[in-house]
């Protein structure tokens, strides 16, 4: 009994140490948001609905739209929103893109979805200045919808890019990842920084072409879009 006992004795700073080392797991975050949070989120809501975006309840920590809603049926008024919220404060939300928002969004995914970016503004020539969201893996770049429907692809336009249009949605600022990471407004591309603008006419007709983009081989980096978010 004495010898477990020092073992035990032994073998708890090191166990201790290990705890204090350890990575949170999803396990570890909250599910529930502060108080500031929901204040944050609510503020951030009504700017949403007072600029016409149309607003779905996604599952906590997921991007699974919840029970009676999709892109396209979003809520329908304010106070069902308020009373949603009041009722589910985890829950994240999406815009529905496309016609009914009035914009859609190229996702660029991760390092392999800048590179290809990089490479189309190199071929192509730039972005115009527009609303841009730092997600937990990449970037969402929001442009106003042309005057041709946009549809939703994957990959198609470039390797780890993707457009959502009609039908579609993303997930918008104030909405939590599966890790406690946060969608976030870039620092001077927030709704109440700039104007939600038109595309090039590059990316309008590569998102709105059926065939697929051809990538210029190049590795310069040539946008920033790693700038830091707010």
């Amino acid at each position: 009994m004495s010898n477990r006992n020092n073992d035990q004795k032994y073998r708890a700073p090191e166990m201790e140490i290990y705890a204090k080392d350890r990575q949170p797991s999803a396990a570890d975050v909250p599910m529930q948001r502060s108080v500031q949070e929901l204040i944050q989120l609510r503020s951030l809501l009504r700017l949403y609905e007072r600029e016409g975006i149309k607003i779905i309840p996604i599952a906590p920590r997921s991007k699974a739209p919840m029970a009676g809603y999709s892109s396209r049926k979003p809520f329908s008024s304010w106070a069902e929103i308020i009373k949603f919220l009041g009722e589910n404060p985890a829950t994240n939300f999406a815009a529905a893109t496309g016609s009914l928002s009035g914009f859609f969004v190229v996702d660029v995914d991760g390092s392999e979805g800048k590179s290809s970016i990089d490479k189309l503004i190199k071929r192509n020539g730039g972005i115009s200045k527009s609303v841009r969201v730092k997600t937990p893996r990449g970037w969402h770049l929001w442009f106003l919808c042309p005057e041709v429907p946009v549809g939703n692809s994957a990959s198609r336009i470039a390797p780890h890019i993707d457009v959502r249009g009609d039908g579609g949605y993303v997930l918008l600022p104030g909405s939590i990842g599966p890790k406690g990471e946060k969608y976030q407004f870039m620092n001077g591309r927030g709704l109440e920084d700039v104007e939600i603008g038109p595309a090039p006419e590059w990316v309008v007709s590569l998102v709105t072409s059926p065939s697929k983009a051809i990538v210029a081989p190049s590795d310069d980096d040539v946008d920033g879009l790693s700038s830091t978010a707010s």
